[in-house]
């Protein structure tokens, strides 16, 4: 995570729909993806599950998408929403974010469970986003 402010770009807040649907999809996506033990498939799925939730939020929130080199720069603007920072969202978001470059890059693989726990974080994650944007 940088210490500057992160790169952001200005959405207009209608625009959340879109992020948390591809969050939705990514999120059954992971899951199927389990169910078939295509376990780096799985976390790819929930890893993006996560960055689209954390579009969602920011967009309906902030009207702003981060837009770092570095996904983990989304925590800066988590923070700057109040009924964010009295929860374990931004636990799970860091969690599963740092993941990330090993997932993608990392010739070793995830085992059942580091998949099954990216998974479920990613649930846990667009559940807590989707319960605030559809009320």
């Amino acid at each position: 995570m940088t210490k500057n402010p992160p790169r952001t770009e200005p959405l207009p807040r209608r625009e959340h729909q879109g992020f948390l649907r591809k969050a939705l999809e990514y999120v059954d996506t992971s899951r199927k993806a389990m169910d078939d033990l295509r376990l780096n498939s799985a976390g790819l799925e929930a890893i993006h599950a996560v960055i689209s939730a954390c579009d969602a939020l920011t967009v309906a929130r902030l009207e702003l998408r981060c837009r770092g080199e570095d996904h983990r720069d989304v925590l800066q603007l988590l923070e700057r929403i109040p009924d964010v920072r009295s929860t374990d969202l931004k636990k799970q978001v860091s969690q599963v974010l740092s993941a990330k470059s090993s997932v993608e890059y990392g010739g070793e693989g995830l085992s059942p469970e580091q998949a099954g726990r990216l998974v479920t974080q990613a649930e846990r994650v667009v559940k807590w986003v989707s319960d605030r944007l559809r009320t």
